[in-house]
């Protein structure tokens, strides 16, 4: 498991508010996402899309279970 990362997932229709999730690097490979740990919402006003779909399809991964408390409790260890 020393193969997990910390993304951040920035939404700029919510003041640029930041989420930080947990996931498997193989997880963004088969994604399509290298090297990336920043991904940007769509953004409604200025009408771009930002990385929405990988956003998406990134979040049917994604259970509701505090990551840092979840990493912690395993002794995972976070690359960045």
């Amino acid at each position: 498991m020393d193969d997990i990362v910390e993304l951040t997932i920035v939404q700029p229709d919510e003041n640029m508010a930041k989420q930080h999730v947990l996931v498997e690097q193989e997880l963004l490979n088969e994604l399509g996402v290298n090297n990336v740990i920043v991904l940007y919402d769509r953004d409604r006003v200025n009408k771009k899309m930002n990385d929405r779909l990988v956003i998406n399809k990134l979040s049917s991964h994604l259970c509701n279970v505090c990551p840092i408390c979840l990493s912690q409790k395993l002794g995972l260890k976070i690359s960045k």
